[in-house]
């Protein structure tokens, strides 16, 4: 028998499933996998990696050699089994096709996610903008529930593939390596997707950096032009008598003082590579 059914139904089922193993169920401490002599108890987070990662629910999948149960933690853990189960076909190979349909996508997903990371790394080479922080963490925490998502069911099919009571047959065993082989794959790009964000919020921090250094740099530039100017103003400013106030150019030196004094400054600056 095969069956899809929420956790709060299991007590319908006490005629399948022993009592005891009902009850570790309705708990879900299912991890992975654990096998027994006589059935298979499956475990895993599920996540709606295609759409709002937020939204995840637990699946449990009770095998044994004649039944087929897919347990679900919620409403949409229940629906993301129905739109992977297959009917009409044997216990094993309905198990395969589900496992083959959570992998179903997960390349080009995973393509497209990394053509959005290289667009965003490509903006920050224009600037760094409040909008592209966001998107940065967004697109972090999406690939780092992806990456757990598949690294959760390599693991998975890893000890399925064990088949140490041989509730599996030989055929579909196979299927299940080539399939633990795709995920493995598909591990390692959720990896590298991982770390080339990382990459990219170190090249958005950098850039921080950058505009920073480029800020405090003209500031210390004005700074640096404005403090001997407000010293020229504040010197002759002072309530004395001053021979320059007698001196008929007196007024034309001041100026030219000041002049000469930002031509200094800039000619120190630009000599230092401050204006390139």
């Amino acid at each position: 028998m095969k069956k899809i059914f929420l956790r709060d139904e299991l007590d319908d089922y006490t005629d399948d499933i022993n009592p005891s193993v009902l009850n570790y169920l309705k708990e879900g401490q299912v991890e992975t996998f654990e096998g027994f002599q006589d059935f298979d108890l499956i475990g895993f987070d599920w996540y709606d990696i295609w759409g709002d990662v937020e939204t995840t629910g637990q699946i449990l999948i009770y095998l044994d050699a004649k039944d087929l149960f897919f347990i679900c933690e919620n409403e949409d853990s229940y629906r993301a089994v129905l739109k992977l189960f297959v009917p009409g076909h044997p216990n094993n190979q309905t198990l395969w096709l589900f496992f083959r349909g959570l992998f179903k996508g997960a390349i080009e997903l995973m393509e497209g996610i990394e053509a959005e990371v290289s667009r965003i790394d490509d903006d920050i080479a224009d600037g760094t903008e409040p909008k592209l922080l966001d998107s940065i963490h967004d697109m972090r925490d999406r690939v780092m529930v992806i990456n757990k998502y598949f690294r959760q069911l390599s693991l998975v099919l890893d000890d399925v593939c064990e088949n140490e009571n041989g509730l599996i047959d030989d055929r579909t065993l196979q299927f299940l390596s080539a399939l633990r082989n795709r995920a493995e794959h598909v591990l390692s790009l959720s990896q590298y997707l991982r770390d080339y964000v990382n990459q990219v919020r170190d090249a958005y921090s950098a850039q921080i950096a950058i505009e920073q250094n480029n800020f405090m740099r003209v500031f210390t530039i004005v700074t640096s032009i404005s403090m001997p100017l407000t010293l020229i103003v504040g010197w002759y400013g002072m309530n004395l008598r001053m021979p320059e106030f007698q001196w008929a150019h007196g007024y034309e030196f001041v100026i030219t003082l000041s002049v000469l004094v930002c031509a200094a400054w800039i000619g120190f600056f630009k000599k230092r590579g401050w204006f390139d």
